[in-house]
């Protein structure tokens, strides 16, 4: 499944602090991919909203979920597909299983792309390695 850019043209333009020239025009979409492709592996984050099904091990009666921020919880189950209760606190799950259990939770995360992260990807598109402009 393809994930959606992290930034978009007119935040590219933005950053630029101009109009982008024809050859940049043809190949910013294709570029905001790549940065956000990027962007995403570094970070290991995917920003926008999305669902995860993970495989987690129990820690002090806990279970931190990695993308942020979560937005809900589909189901928590232990090996054996049984229903584990649970209580959410932002990122964290509290359950009242054993540190040496792992659980598999099913949760919706992601929102609105960050100011910071819009920037970050279109800085990329605008000044790639060895300075030089997109399209040159």
């Amino acid at each position: 499944m393809s994930l959606p850019p992290l930034a978009v043209r007119d935040d590219v333009i933005a950053v630029a602090q101009r109009d982008l020239t024809e050859p940049e025009h043809a190949s910013v979409y294709q570029l905001l991919d790549a940065a956000s492709d990027q962007f995403r592996a570094a970070s290991q984050q995917q920003f926008t909203p999305g669902e995860s099904t993970v495989r987690l091990k129990v820690n002090g009666g806990r279970v931190r979920l990695d993308q942020l921020p979560v937005t809900g919880v589909t189901s928590v189950t232990d090996d054996a597909g049984n229903s584990v209760d649970y209580t959410r606190n932002g990122m964290w799950l509290t359950v009242g299983c054993d540190s040496s259990r792992f659980l598999t939770v099913t949760y919706s995360h992601g929102g609105e792309v960050p100011p910071r992260v819009k920037n970050a990807v279109a800085e990329m598109v605008i000044t790639p390695p060895q300075g030089k402009y997109v399209g040159q």
